[in-house]
């Protein structure tokens, strides 16, 4: 299979195409992307008309992790981008297209290391997060709240971008689990245990998803 056949190959260019309509309509930039037929070392080098302004862009076309606050991408590609600002000094802007959010986030490199600790279900988070997934890979994780929302996703691009994901659950459900979730927790941590209160407060819960 040719590389620009595979899906996960797809559903990146698809991303990057927004990315680039969002460069050039809001920071009137100019985007140069690779030609070449492979994985490639930047996405995008972004210069202004004027030659005074150059970065790398990075977009990663993907939704955020299901419950965790944050979303992430290989800690090798992250140790290449800090290497490109140390020797050369030309940051990277990383940028998440998110098809369940429906939005694009994201930030320059500087801004995405700034340490934060989040407390997520009575868990304390650190970040930068560093976890190994099923693969064997390192992947290193940054808080949403150390991006900015960068522009909404079309219907159709979104419809476009699902139809080529390798997920299988609907994250919409997710963000209403973890929505109700974030409900018993609040009441637990408010009421008496396994008072008339407490109760009372689920069963609405429960019927409120009923409906």
């Amino acid at each position: 299979m040719r590389w620009e056949d595979k899906k996960e190959v797809k559903k990146g260019n698809l991303g990057e195409r927004v990315v680039d309509e969002y460069i050039i309509r809001e920071h009137k930039m100019i985007p140069y992307q690779p030609v070449y037929d492979g994985p490639h070392p930047v996405d995008r080098i972004v210069v202004s008309p004027d030659k005074k302004r150059i970065c790398f862009w990075e977009v990663k076309t993907k939704p955020r992790r299901k419950f965790y606050p944050d979303t992430g991408f290989n800690y090798r590609n992250y140790l290449e981008y800090k290497f490109s600002r140390e020797k050369y000094g030309i940051d990277t802007f990383v940028v998440f297209v998110d098809e369940w959010q429906k939005k694009a986030y994201g930030n320059y490199l500087t801004a995405l290391e700034i340490e934060v600790e989040i407390i997520e279900k009575r868990k304390t988070l650190k970040y930068p997060l560093i976890e190994r997934d099923k693969r064997g890979i390192d992947i290193i994780y940054f808080p949403i709240s150390n991006m900015i929302e960068l522009f909404d996703l079309t219907p159709e691009i979104c419809s476009n971008l699902r139809a080529l994901s390798s997920y299988s659950q609907d994250y919409s459900e997710v963000f209403v689990s973890d929505f109700n979730q974030a409900i018993r927790n609040f009441i637990a941590a408010n009421t008496p245990t396994n008072s008339k209160k407490q109760s009372k407060l689920i069963n609405q819960l429960d019927l409120w998803k009923t409906q």
